[in-house]
């Protein structure tokens, strides 16, 4: 079991790139939805092997919010004897908006990313990674 304890902090990392980290500040801010719909051009489900582990994101909606904060919640499976065993990280932090650029900063992680808003599109730029998201 400790191997997974592992895995989900790996999975809480991955989420954080999947999901992003915003920068905000009350200017700029909306009141937005935004679902996952890939990463790197994969569709989800996106399953990525981390060393010996499988990690499989299921989902992931981005919530921004008018104040300038955001929450994303990320679902993903992980291997676990003869299935998946699922579970749920959230990431919260603030975000600015200025033009189409968005910047984030994630109050759970620290790290900072930023992405583009093209018409109902946002897509992010996050370690090497581009999750794109289609908002509701």
């Amino acid at each position: 079991m400790n191997r997974y304890a592992s895995v989900a902090a790996l999975i809480a990392v991955v989420g954080a790139l999947a999901a992003c980290d915003r920068t905000t500040s009350p200017k700029g801010g909306m009141d937005a939805t935004f679902n996952l719909t890939s990463i790197d051009g994969t569709s989800l489900p996106y399953t990525k092997t981390l060393g010996t582990a499988t990690l499989r994101i299921t989902s992931d909606v981005l919530v921004l919010h008018p104040d300038g904060s955001y929450e994303d919640t990320t679902t993903y499976g992980v291997p676990y004897g003869g299935g998946m065993q699922s579970s749920t990280t959230i990431e919260r932090g603030t975000y600015s908006v200025s033009g189409n650029t968005i910047s984030f900063k994630s109050q759970s992680t620290g790290g900072r990313y930023s992405g583009s808003l093209n018409g109902t599109t946002l897509t992010e730029s996050v370690n090497g990674r581009t999750p794109v998201y289609e908002r509701r």
